[in-house]
């Protein structure tokens, strides 16, 4: 029996020449100011779709027969010969290429059926012109007045510009079929990405965007299909903000330009740092973790670029395996994960910082870039155990220390590996205490305390006259252990959610009491994060929340395919709203103030995880000055605390917004998470 066929499939797109040697303009293409628009010719496109070309086929292992190119070259051009097989980068050849790889899916696979089927990857890369256009979806009331496109070859002709709809219900087409898409777009997105003042692109490279904005004929300039596209298109406002179940990797933010590289041979700033980044990388590397290696080193060579991933960011790059979402760390630089270097010099650098809850001296296990979280790792799983040596503005060090009983795997330790915490230094250790008058209880107590290890990570049993202890364990009158917290952080609803376990019983209640403890050891921590928007003056008092039922007829909501209904009801009291589980609430945000504010809204679990719960496509979103922003929540309860919940307990999650006056990242210069600094209001 055959083998079934590879399920890679590429569609790569270089525009260079917009010109059409011996062919007069047909359309003639205006802007606002009644002026023609002019389409410079680029010298790298050609250059990216040859290179991603190279890597798909060798690396990836796409057939070649599997990769459809369409080019505009620059003639003659030096890396085409006359046996290269092309199409020619027309709207109509694009459209057809993409409609293709979305309808044209087969059911399974059959010996010479060369079609995608479901379940295949498709990769897209266009790389090219962009620009913005007077929006032709007049019937979409909530629709922007300005649609972003994609410039083909034949603009001048025949051609339309590929708005931002149309592409992403092509693109959604192929999801809808069961396809998994990456697509990479090499150009501004954005009319406000080219205009104001020129720059010398000798100096800093040429721009793949046409700044002015071109008006649009809504009759001539209609979509193949524009019946279908505006009733798809009817709650999705920009596919920029509404990627559906696709990843989206683009070259730039809004208001900024995508550059070519000022080497040669000529390439796109984001094509050649993503080649970069891919071949000393994993190839089963998550979208986020080479995202952030890719933006650190954009801007690293132009600062005023920075790249822009949104869509299924905790998916691979290259597969449909999903990263879980979990409180593991990254890996981000291996580059003295050598043993030919001395002991004290082996060391990993890793995503995180204070937000994170990183101490030095803490322990850390690292596990492979596809490692399963929903599971315990096993003793030889563990490629190395790291000590952390410093812990600076956003990222951290550790030195490899050796593992009892194996060598160090270093030929797997790459960039977007897990690092898992295993152990707190005991100075930052919450102390508990068993408080009993009886010899044996304790001894038992303390038994069973170090065989279920206890004191392994977050906690430390003190010495029963210890009254330091922050928590201490009791019998209450009913013979079960019950929780005593001296210092009152942990507020009533908590406490509420906290049930007792027989005492009588240590061999099973001693476990659940420690998950327990570490529970609140780590909501301790999480709660702790200042929030200076409470101070009077800050930025952060500028933006008021609240969480409401949604209105009625709110359709549910379909996430990790279950549907979550309205919430029926949201309560309130002391600061603290309580939403059924797996219901949809309302958050609502205002800026009470006359400017423009960033913001990014972090979700402290009691885990001592910290995730960017919104916006969940931007790395921030700005909230226009007296304006309200708003979007939905759906709780649910994480595995360690159902027992709890089902026993009518209150779960806690803490969310904190970060408030800037200018755009902000959650991460710094060098793709880290970012401290929280004066200039930055946490409410």
């Amino acid at each position: 029996m055959s083998s079934p066929p590879c399920n890679k499939w590429a569609i790569l797109i270089g525009i260079e020449d917009y010109g059409h040697p011996g062919q007069a303009p047909r359309r003639t293409r205006k802007n606002e100011r009644g002026e023609l628009i002019k389409f410079e010719p680029l010298e790298g496109c050609v250059n990216d779709v040859l290179a991603v070309e190279e890597y798909l086929t060798k690396t990836i292992r796409v057939p070649p027969g599997n990769i459809t190119k369409l080019l505009s070259p620059r003639q003659p051009h030096p890396r085409l010969s006359s046996k290269t097989q092309y199409q020619k980068a027309t709207y109509k050849n694009i459209v057809n290429a993409l409609k293709d790889a979305g309808r044209g899916v087969s059911s399974e696979s059959k010996t010479g059926d060369n079609r995608p089927k479901k379940g295949d990857f498709v990769y897209i890369h266009f790389s090219g012109h962009g620009s913005v256009a007077s929006t032709i979806f007049t019937d979409l009331g909530k629709r922007k007045a300005v649609d972003e496109t994609l410039v083909p070859c034949d603009i001048t002709l025949d051609g339309h510009y590929l708005r931002d709809l149309e592409l992403a219900a092509l693109l959604e087409d192929m999801v809808d079929q069961g396809l998994v898409v990456t697509a990479v777009l090499d150009c501004c997105h954005s009319g406000g990405a080219v205009r104001g003042e020129a720059d010398n692109e000798s100096k800093t490279g040429l721009t793949r965007g046409v700044g002015d904005l071109y008006v649009s004929d809504v009759d001539r300039d209609r979509c193949q299909e524009m019946a279908r596209i505006e009733y798809w298109a009817k709650s999705k406002p920009s596919w920029i903000d509404n990627p559906g179940g696709f990843v989206v990797l683009t070259a730039c933010l809004e208001g900024e330009k995508a550059k070519e590289t000022t080497d040669y041979p000529r390439h796109g700033l984001l094509t050649a740092r993503l080649l970069h980044c891919l071949r000393r990388s994993h190839v089963d590397i998550p979208s986020q973790a080479l995202f952030e290696k890719i933006r650190s080193e954009v801007q690293n060579i132009n600062c005023f670029q920075t790249p822009d991933l949104i869509g299924d960011n905790e998916r691979f790059f290259f597969s449909k395996t999903i990263r879980r979402q979990t409180y593991a760390l990254q890996v981000s630089n291996c580059e003295y994960a050598d043993p030919k270097l001395p002991r004290s010099c082996r060391k990993l650098f890793l995503d995180g910082g204070t937000l994170h809850g990183v101490e030095e001296g803490s322990g850390y296990d690292i596990l492979p870039v596809d490692f399963n979280l929903g599971r315990p790792p096993k003793a030889e799983e563990v490629l190395a155990m790291v000590v952390v040596t410093s812990v600076q503005d956003g990222h951290w060090e550790a030195r490899i220390r050796n593992i009892k009983g194996q060598e160090t795997r270093w030929k797997d330790l790459v960039t977007g590996c897990f690092a898992v915490l295993n152990s707190v230094p005991i100075a930052k250790k919450t102390q508990v205490r068993f408080q009993t008058s009886d010899g044996t209880a304790s001894a038992k107590f303390r038994d069973y305390w170090a065989k279920n290890y206890g004191d392994q990570v977050w906690l430390k049993l003190a010495d029963t006259e210890d009254l330091g202890a922050f928590f201490t364990v009791t019998v209450d009158r009913s013979g079960n252990f019950s929780i005593v917290e001296p210092n009152k952080m942990i507020d009533p609803y908590m406490e509420r959610g906290l049930q007792a376990l027989p005492a009588a019983d240590m061999e099973h209640s001693v476990p659940g009491l420690i998950s327990r403890l570490e529970h609140m050891a780590r909501f301790k921590v999480t709660r702790a994060l200042s929030n200076v928007g409470s101070q009077a003056g800050s930025i952060a008092a500028c933006i008021s929340c609240e969480v409401r039922c949604c209105d009625e007829g709110t359709k549910p909501k379909k996430i990790d395919g279950d549907f979550f209904p309205r919430a029926p009801y949201v309560l309130y009291e002391d600061g603290v709203w309580g939403v059924p589980e797996r219901r949809i609430a309302r958050v609502t945000l205002r800026n009470t103030s006359d400017r423009g504010l960033s913001l990014v809204v972090m979700c402290c679990s009691a885990e001592l995880g910290v995730s960017k719960l919104y916006p969940e496509k931007y790395t921030h979103k700005i909230v226009d000055a007296a304006s309200t922003l708003e979007w939905g929540i759906a709780p649910t309860v994480a595995r360690e605390l159902r027992a709890t919940a089902d026993a009518g307990g209150d779960i806690i999650e803490v969310y904190k917004v970060f408030v800037t006056e200018s755009p902000m990242n959650t991460k710094d210069e060098g793709g880290r998470e970012a401290p929280m600094a004066e200039a930055i209001g946490v409410a």
